[in-house]
């Protein structure tokens, strides 16, 4: 009888089901874009109703079979029918149990029944987690975006398309070795997601490991030939390289197999100014602009090809729009404070770089940059410690050393003036000159011994083939012989800038020896250098202050 009913019942609903099953696919179909709503969620929809049906069907046979069945004996085994193995097999796995010698009694009048089915997630649930998720990431609010996986159902979380979005927001993190282990997990269950495999070639990236990195990349194109991300990915490593032709070609692949790739033209953008040609480049970011008013990229590089072209001004105004859109790119920060230098904004220039070594700490060229901003402000005591700075993130960057020992020199202190000189003598390629002014710091401190001592040492080091003058200067510093020679010499040099170079060191050897007035017309002979790009010009403007003497020209 119930066998009959049973029939009945899967006659009568099996119409319901079918009806059931259009429904949903339209209303997948009508909302398929909300959220992450996943393939296999809409399977389980699809056929849930049939499934309950068909467990329905079996239990009522199950029923039917141990109303009839007696007690089974101890050695035998009870028979399992059809429909319940089925209904095991649309439950979660189980651990096997205990093999046991004693089957255990079913009371009589009560079948067996299934553990229920886990319920799967509902739609709702799923779009609520998918909205929360881009509410905290359009804040940049990673955090609270990670901790969102630990409070949703795994069957959401654990899908592999939301897996690499948890990727990619621990990348964004900087979580680099959580990351690195999901990255390995993803990749061993799903060797072929571009996803996971374009995460590894970030995280090979940041780990500085070229030679993985290039192989993510070309596993994803041998795999999707028109994989747009990763494209323009070999074009930033082409880019990097300075391989300019290679960097073009794959930033136009990138576009032609997605004309919609922002950051590939604008890097093709970037690779067009490089080559010089400023007015393609300005095509190429009009666009993108036109169609995303909010790249900040695009502005930067646009400020970029301005500043070139010294349109000054309006390179502030775009670094300016970039910023805004992105507040925390220091090389956004860094190009303000070189475009406000330009333009004489010497204050918005300090404060730029300032934000650089917040953003930054360890970023010596701002360091750098701040310290001749302070310097041309008259802020020597933090010119000085940034140039300390400078030296203690990068000993041997010596143009810090040299920028130091003018500081110390102007003020005074020459015993720190010839230690920072003698900094830059040690890891400077053309060393003479900084020899030259450690040898001028041991006579103002005067220790006479010492100074000849040193430069005796360095005078077989200096090419008298092609720095003749040089030598023979160099050499009024030990013997104190030998002047006029040298003046002789330095009205043959045609060589403007290396000429009065060596006039500064004559002057300061005619300071040495009490010939003052001599040493003065010197310094205002240097003076008349129309592009001073050596840093004894800053010395003699000391030099003519201390008399009252303003510079020729400048």
């Amino acid at each position: 009888m119930a066998k009959i009913l049973s029939i009945i019942c899967v006659i009568i609903f099996m119409p319901v089901c079918f009806i059931n099953a259009g429904h949903s696919i339209l209303f997948f179909t009508k909302y398929q874009d909300n959220g992450v709503i996943t393939n296999m969620l809409k399977r389980v929809l699809l056929f849930f109703s049939p499934l309950i049906l068909f467990a329905f069907f079996a239990c009522q046979t199950t029923d039917t079979a141990s109303i009839k069945e007696s007690e089974p004996a101890i050695s035998e085994k009870p028979e399992v029918s059809k429909p319940a193995e089925d209904a095991k097999k649309a439950e979660q796995p189980q651990p096997k149990p205990p093999v046991s010698k004693v089957v255990p009694k079913v009371p009589p009048n009560k079948p067996v029944q299934p553990k229920p089915i886990q319920p799967k997630p509902s739609v709702a649930s799923e779009l609520d987690f998918s909205n929360k998720l881009k509410e905290l990431l359009a804040k940049n609010k990673f955090n609270e975006a990670l901790k969102l996986f630990d409070t949703y159902d795994q069957n959401i979380t654990q899908k592999p398309s939301i897996q690499n979005l948890k990727l990619a927001i621990l990348i964004s993190n900087n979580n680099l070795d959580e990351a690195s282990v999901l990255a390995d997990s993803l990749e061993k269950k799903y060797p072929n997601n571009t996803e996971t495999l374009l995460a590894q070639s970030y995280l090979a990236a940041m780990s500085k490991n070229q030679a993985k990195r290039s192989a993510y990349l070309k596993k994803i194109i041998a795999l999707e030939p028109k994989h747009s991300e990763a494209l323009t990915e070999l074009g930033n490593d082409a880019y990097s390289a300075k391989s300019y032709a290679t960097a073009a070609k794959y930033y136009s692949q990138a576009i032609a197999a997605n004309d919609g790739n922002d950051d590939a033209m604008v890097g093709l953008a970037d690779v067009l100014y490089m080559q010089g040609d400023f007015a393609k480049s300005e095509e190429q970011l009009a666009v993108v602009l036109k169609r995303n008013p909010k790249n900040a990229s695009a502005y930067a590089m646009l400020a970029r090809v301005q500043f070139e072209q010294n349109q000054v001004l309006p390179a502030i105004e775009n670094i300016n729009k970039a910023i805004k859109l992105e507040q925390d790119i220091p090389e956004f920060w860094s190009d303000k404070g070189l475009y406000c230098s330009r333009a004489g904004k010497l204050k918005e220039a300090l404060a730029a770089y300032s934000k650089v070594i917040s953003l930054e700490p360890e970023n010596y060229i701002a360091y750098i940059y701040r310290a001749g901003i302070n310097d041309n402000l008259k802020n020597k005591a933090e010119a000085i410690s940034d140039y300390q700075k400078v030296l203690e993130l990068y000993p041997s960057y010596y143009f810090a050393a040299e920028g130091l020992g003018v500081l110390y020199f102007e003020k005074g202190d020459y015993l720190k003036a010839g230690d920072a000189f003698y900094s830059a003598w040690k890891n400077a390629v053309d060393k003479n000159f900084y020899a030259l002014m450690v040898t001028i710091c041991y006579y103002q401190l005067g220790d006479a011994k010492k100074a000849k001592d040193f430069m005796s040492k360095q005078l077989p080091s200096i090419d008298r083939k092609n720095n003749e003058t040089l030598y023979f200067l160099s050499r009024l510093f030990v013997d104190h012989v030998g002047d006029s020679d040298v003046t002789f010499r330095l009205s043959k040099e045609e060589n403007k800038t290396k000429r009065y170079r060596m006039q500064f060191y004559l002057a300061k050897f005619y300071e040495l020896v009490k010939k003052s007035t001599v040493a003065v017309k010197l310094y205002e002979q240097v003076s008349e250098c129309q592009y001073p790009a050596f840093f004894e010009y800053r010395l003699v403007e000391a030099e003519l202050a201390k008399n009252g003497i303003a510079p020729k020209a400048k």
